[in-house]
């Protein structure tokens, strides 16, 4: 064993470095008491293992599983980064030389159309969403679409790269496990290595964690974890919907008989139930408290991080110039630009807002004339912003990312979800009191004002969001390390003592339908019984009753 020093973030920490065999006997031993006094931390050292990181060509995405990447880096990794061609990467990934990206290509789409960009179909979704020209079913084929020809491109017509990384041996696969993308599911699959699952939404019937629609609302509801009797009726319907039917539909035929062809599989559902573990982008800090299976670990809030105290000198000036505070103002990588209509309505509200200024990432095409106290933008470093001591709200859209770093830095939040998991987020941020919702479609101008109003002089948000992010802060480990670490045991001793034998179940056996089944049919037959015998015996007695005495007759 020996001590190594970090400079991480320039402070020089002790670690004591050991075999994995190593760890139980120190432990177990009063060595460990002395270790931690003296300021060393226990870390297993095992030999460089090699991952691969998949996900969707989405930026909110592929921010997250680059904060594992670089978990597993820090952990002395090779690390593989696999992603589309033409999509920009996100700032974290551009920004080390420790993750290597395999970019896989796209020959069937043209370079120069919009559809090359995935970013840019989702901008596109979005905006029909605002324009009110899409239903929620037409946003869910809109998005089959896109991802089924993503699909056929990653696995028909990546062969070469494919070989390659196969022949890489990869160690293990770190997974997009996002509903409406399981045919990744298929290239661990090629490869003939074990895999993991990072998602934001999970499906507790493919997971088998025991989320009862008593208390666990299905994201496409608009209830809480507090039901009442009549919601749980409808809550109830709709995860039986969900268990038993795919909003998107599976990969062709072709593809799945090729891919059949490296083990057999029934679906892509039953494919994706044999990830090894499941990450969770959510935890009960910003989310309701449920409960979990040792297979399923949390990881709340992956891009989060400290301030880099690095603010862009023109936006350092626009918020330490202001009165009061700011307000910043972000829908996302998608979502920069509004409808004329709805741009009106907020800059309407900005322009009332006194002794505030209004940080608004907003394409500003149209050159429109703005007030001195409103600073638009392309883009911004939203994480550096909100850690700022003068940030004093924030107007969101709702995505996972967005709240968990306004949660690490104590910023209440208004919010306008789109689409997707958001309007469940502006539910949960609610319900929690860290903020307010409102109906991007329906809102008016002083009804923003009046919210906004509401949160700067109510001091319960910003109190009830600070307790919040003093319980996240106080977590030993940060959402990355937690994942890094897990993925390493996971690779290492593999998974199969995390799962349950609920994973192996069918799910009319899981969810005991055969069992109720039964009951209900030996209580029918046990009725059935008692009813028969109850009117035979009723028979018998009027019979009795009413049968002439033939002694009287004579």
């Amino acid at each position: 064993m020996t001590c190594i020093h970090s400079d991480t973030s320039g402070n020089y920490r002790v670690y004591l470095a050991l075999k994995t065999t190593e760890m139980f006997k120190v432990r177990h031993s009063l060595l460990l008491p002395l270790l931690l006094i003296l300021g060393c931390d226990v870390i297993p050292l095992v030999n460089s293992l090699r991952f691969l990181l998949v996900t969707f060509p989405i930026q909110s995405h592929a921010s997250c599983m680059t904060s594992i990447g670089l978990g597993l880096s820090a952990r002395k990794h090779d690390v593989h980064f696999f992603y589309a061609e033409g999509n920009p990467l996100p700032s974290s990934l551009r920004a080390t030389q420790d993750i290597k990206v395999e970019l896989y290509k796209r020959p069937s789409l043209d370079p120069e159309s919009p559809a090359f960009d995935f970013n840019q179909i989702f901008d596109q979704m979005t905006r029909m969403i605002l324009e009110g020209k899409a239903s929620i079913r037409e946003v869910f084929d809109f998005v089959g679409t896109y991802t089924s020809r993503e699909c056929r491109t990653i696995l028909m017509q990546n062969d070469v790269l494919l070989d390659r990384l196969r022949d890489m041996r990869f160690d293990l696969v770190v997974l997009d496990g996002v509903f409406f993308a399981k045919c990744l599911n298929l290239i661990p699959h090629r490869l003939q290595v074990p895999w993991v699952s990072l998602t934001d939404t999970l499906e507790p019937a493919l997971v088998r964690t025991p989320w009862l629609p008593s208390f666990v609302s299905n994201p496409i509801m608009p209830f809480t974890d507090r039901m009442n009797f009549f919601q749980r009726i409808q809550n109830t319907l709709m995860s039986a919907v969900a268990a038993t039917a795919s909003l998107v539909p599976e990969p062709d035929d072709d593809i799945l008989i090729r891919y059949r062809t490296y083990g057999q599989f029934e679906s892509i559902d039953e494919l994706a139930m044999r990830t090894s573990l499941w990450i969770l982008s959510t935890d009960h800090t910003l989310d309701y408290a449920r409960p979990t299976m040792p297979n399923l670990i949390q990881a709340p809030g992956l891009t989060v991080k400290p301030s880099t105290h690095d603010l862009p000198e023109d936006i350092k000036a626009f918020i330490d110039g202001s009165k009061h505070g700011v307000i910043l103002v972000s829908f996302g990588s998608m979502s920069s630009q509004f409808p004329s209509a709805i741009t009106e309505k907020f800059l309407s509200a900005f322009v009332q807002v006194t002794g505030y200024r209004i940080i608004w990432r907003f394409n500003n095409k149209g050159d429109a004339k703005l007030p001195e106290d409103i600073l638009t933008l392309n883009w911004i470093p939203q994480n550096d912003i909100l850690a700022h001591p003068k940030t004093k709200l924030f107007i969101t859209h709702c995505g996972n990312n967005g709240q968990y770093e306004s949660l690490y830095h104590a910023v209440p939040m208004i919010g306008f979800p789109l689409h997707g998991d958001q309007p469940y987020n502006a539910r949960r941020m609610t319900h929690k009191g860290f903020g307010l919702a409102m109906n991007i479609h329906q809102f008016t101008a002083e009804e923003l004002v009046a919210n906004i109003e509401k949160i700067l002089s109510d001091k319960s948000f910003k109190e009830k969001i600070s307790k919040a992010s003093e319980i996240y802060r106080s977590a030993p480990q940060t959402s990355g390390e937690k994942a890094a670490w897990w993925i390493e045991h996971v690779t290492i001793f593999g998974g199969d003592h995390l799962r349950s034998a609920g994973n192996d179940l069918p799910l009319y056996q899981y969810l005991m339908i055969d069992v109720w089944a039964f009951l209900f049919a030996v209580s029918v037959l046990f009725l059935f019984g008692v009813w028969k015998a109850m009117r035979f015996i009723i028979r018998k007695v009027f019979t009795r009753t009413k049968r002439p005495d033939k002694r009287k007759r004579q």
